[in-house]
């Protein structure tokens, strides 16, 4: 009867574990476009339009507010 008792304990704890890790993917789902485009050249476009340092700094604000 105890081991049934701990299994049951340990299948919870696996599940409760299982949904807070799931829980916590999805939180980082709504910044997966960051990841998703090829960096290097998205700077080396922007670098090319030799922007103003305060054009720099609104993009760098802009990803900050992320």
């Amino acid at each position: 009867m105890q081991v049934i008792k701990a299994m049951l304990q340990l299948n919870q704890s696996i599940q409760g574990t299982i949904d807070g890790v799931n829980g916590y993917i999805k939180s980082w789902q709504r910044h997966h476009s960051l990841w998703k485009t090829d960096k290097s050249s998205v700077l080396d476009k922007f670098k090319a339009k030799e922007p103003s340092c305060m054009v720099f700094e609104e993009k760098l604000m802009k990803y900050s507010k992320v």
